[in-house]
């Protein structure tokens, strides 16, 4: 198996959404109320979110140092 490491882009904000949301979930169901883990899931891992993240992350690692 060969595996690979890369910078993630725009086209890869999807599988980010699946992987935080599955794994916040699996981290503290257990912890925290319902509602509550929802409505942080859905602000901090929807589409729109990651992709701003990714283009500011994107923005600073092209700026020359």
């Amino acid at each position: 198996m060969n595996l690979s490491i890369r910078q993630a882009d725009i086209s890869d904000a999807n599988v980010i959404c699946a992987l935080g949301v599955t794994t916040f979930y699996e981290a503290y169901f257990e912890q925290d109320e319902s509602g509550d883990l929802a409505n942080y899931v859905l602000e901090n891992f929807s589409p729109a979110q990651i992709e701003a993240e990714l283009n500011n992350t994107i923005r600073h690692s092209s700026s020359p140092n």
